[in-house]
């Protein structure tokens, strides 16, 4: 399985950077992750397939002005990293 829905919704310093664009950021990019891997984690256990996540640089380094972006791209790769130790399955690519 392949994660790799993401958006880059806004480019603001955080004082001014949009709510809603904030809480769409983390709802497609963590949230539609999250379930994905939730719901196919018991089927590829059993078929021993794989779960490779689309990150990004901006998971390591940050955006600049777009924190939430780079946020949410360090929350799937650590998330999934810590998941793949349990597992062996998982990779996040980027």
């Amino acid at each position: 399985m392949v994660n790799n829905a993401g958006v880059f919704l806004a480019t603001a310093p955080t004082e001014e950077y949009p709510i809603e664009a904030f809480d769409q950021t983390l709802k497609m990019n963590l949230r539609s992750a999250f379930l994905m891997t939730k719901y196919a984690l018991p089927h590829l256990q059993k078929t021993r397939g794989n779960i490779v996540c689309a990150g990004s640089e901006a998971g390591f380094n940050g955006v600049a002005k777009n924190s939430p972006y780079g946020g949410t791209k360090g929350e799937l790769r650590l998330n999934h990293e810590k998941e793949g130790l349990k597992n062996k399955e998982t990779q996040t690519i980027g």
